[in-house]
């Protein structure tokens, strides 16, 4: 996500929000304050919130710097604008608050003398805010007037969706075959996932006992984040015979981020016949598949699904496949548990699932130097060997970065230049198109603005933290990134929280209980690794920690910092940040 991606939690609330900042600014000003040559200025701000609302539509907010450094910069004037215009406004209800509790306190002192109940509702009603806080009212409102009407240098961008759109539908479909896979196996090896492929085998192998809600259809999960590898693992599955003879049609279909029924049920048809079918409505195609599968047992591979909100979509997918021989098994691949979820809801089907935490350290560096020795004599060498079963501990795992970073360290075999990759982040490591983080960023950009927000957030504490749910709840809220839904039956706690647990439900956290003899001793959340490198990654310009007593500049773009030093001499660096 581009830099200012999230200006107001969501560009659909963005001027909704400059809207009240600048009506609640002008009751104090009209209130308190001789504001008769504000007036236009309000007029104009709020005549030009339409325009800001067309180029915040425009936006591609994934590649905010590539369309524009200058629209970047802009974005973050206005967000310092009406932060500032907040500021003040919570300065003068704060003030405001404080004179009623002090007012309310000096009548519980002297009691209920009547004589002096007009007097003090009086100082209640009339208490009058400093001037300075009225001042800087008013200039940050002068500046939130400025910055907005910047918005008048990119109308360009609004002028070219059009041309954009045209060419949307081509991104799209390069997208969906750039992550589009077969059930053959690009990979000569596979390290470390027999296991997990024994207990999928028994799963789809055994009888499933006397339970009838089980005998005719099933769903199972691979679960994991994106280069854990769920499709080797999928695609080892597909083509063991041991399977295969289990079932008398064996489907693969790639979903990928195109979530729709009828191209699915295509895809499906497509994969028992071998040939596009020939129909385009979903009642023609739900009609050819019921007279495929009836009364045949069938197991179907969907890898790579994203969807985990669309019901009536999982509805229309699944409809046909009802029809399928006792014994019919369907296995998802996806990165989100909730997405397992979502389609057993739609078949009334409790769903089985299979997460993939990472490969053992020994096969990872099995993988690793599988990429970064081929064709090359490991002994010659020993030192490289030693440095890489270091740089192996920093991949948490995850084969995809064993392969990439193994790949890419074949081609420079210094040590020095190895030494170099060992220092490195995982995060900051530049390694092509196919890098990791490009795959893991997938997951981000599938999250809603205000989860994205939530997770972004996340990257200030150390790797390894474990939140305690009302710990990081409360720092959200401290931090306002927490807004009022329209129920206003919900409080801003139980937003929060349901914050953390849809992003539990979507695999970015962990939850972990630990019990002793039936009492819970602690529950918390934790981060895999990887998704902390990501959320580094996607920080936005917003975020930073600092630790030990390296010197940085600081960024004016950061909005929540984390700093961890051993002396309170260092705090002193610190002190000229404003936010």
């Amino acid at each position: 996500m581009a830099t200012a991606s999230l200006v107001f939690a969501g560009k659909a609330v963005a001027t909704p929000v400059i809207s009240y900042v600048v009506n609640k600014a002008f009751i104090y000003l009209v209130n308190y304050w001789k504001a008769e040559d504000m007036e236009s200025v309000k007029a104009e701000v709020l005549k030009m919130l339409p325009l800001v609302q067309a180029v915040f539509d425009a936006i591609d907010w994934n590649n905010i710097k590539e369309q524009s450094v200058a629209l970047d910069a802009w974005l973050w004037e206005l967000r310092d604008a009406i932060e500032e215009a907040e500021d003040s406004l919570d300065e003068l209800d704060y003030h405001r608050l404080k004179e009623e509790v002090k007012a309310r306190d000096e009548q519980e002192v002297r009691g209920s003398v009547l004589k002096l109940k007009g007097k003090l509702i009086r100082k209640i009603t009339k208490h009058v805010p400093k001037n300075g806080m009225l001042k800087r009212l008013m200039e940050s409102v002068e500046g939130l007037h400025k910055a907005i009407g910047g918005v008048k240098n990119f109308m360009d961008v609004v002028n070219k969706v059009g041309v954009v759109n045209q060419f949307m539908d081509y991104e799209l479909r390069m997208k969906r075959n750039q992550f589009e896979t077969t059930s053959r196996s690009t990979a000569i090896e596979v390290f470390g996932l027999d296991k997990e492929k024994d207990i999928i085998i028994k799963w789809l192998t055994e009888p499933t006992g006397n339970d009838p809600a089980d005998t005719n259809l099933r769903i199972f999960t691979i679960v994991g984040h994106g280069g854990f590898g769920k499709t080797t693992l999928a695609q080892l599955i597909y083509n063991e015979k041991k399977v295969q003879n289990c079932f008398d049609i064996c489907m693969w279909v790639s979903v990928s981020s195109h979530f729709d029924a009828p191209t699915i049920a295509k895809s499906i048809i497509e994969a028992i016949s071998k040939e596009a079918p020939p129909a385009n409505t979903l009642e023609a195609l739900h009609a050819i598949l019921e007279d495929r599968l009836i009364s045949k047992r069938f197991f179907l591979i969907l890898d790579n699904v994203w969807n985990d909100n669309d019901m009536d979509g999982w509805e229309k997918i699944l409809a046909p496949l009802r029809i399928g021989g006792t014994g019919s098994i369907i296995l998802l691949t996806t990165r989100m548990k909730s997405v397992g979820d979502m389609a057993g809801y739609a078949l009334g089907l409790k769903v089985q699932h299979l997460k993939l935490d990472g490969l053992l350290e020994k096969d990872i560096l099995m993988l690793f130097n599988k990429h970064a020795f081929s064709g090359l004599n490991i002994d010659c060498y020993k030192n490289c060997q030693l440095l890489g079963e270091q740089i192996v501990k920093k991949i948490s795992g995850c084969p995809l970065a064993a392969k990439v970073i193994g790949a890419h360290l074949r081609d420079n075999m210094s040590y020095m230049y190895w030494e170099k990759i060992l220092r490195e982040n995982l995060h900051n490591l530049q390694l092509g198109m196919v890098g990791v983080m490009k795959v893991l960023r997938l997951s981000y950009h599938h999250l809603p603005a205000n989860l994205q927000l939530c997770f972004r957030y996340c990257s200030i504490f150390p790797q390894g933290y474990r939140f305690g749910k009302k710990e990081l709840v409360d720092m959200w809220l401290g931090s306002g990134i927490i807004l009022q839904t329209m129920d206003e039956t919900k409080t801003l706690e139980d937003i929060g929280g349901q914050c953390l647990d849809q992003l539990a439900r979507k695999s970015f956290f962990e939850f972990t209980s630990e019990e002793r003899d039936g009492v819970i001793l602690e529950e918390y959340y934790a981060m895999h690794d990887v998704l902390h490198d990501l959320a580094q990654v996607v920080y936005s310009g917003e975020c930073l920690r600092i630790e030990g007593i390296r010197s940085m500049k600081i960024a004016k773009t950061v909005r929540h910092l984390s700093v961890k030093i051993v002396d309170s001499v260092h705090l002193k660096g610190f002190c000229h940040l404003n936010n």
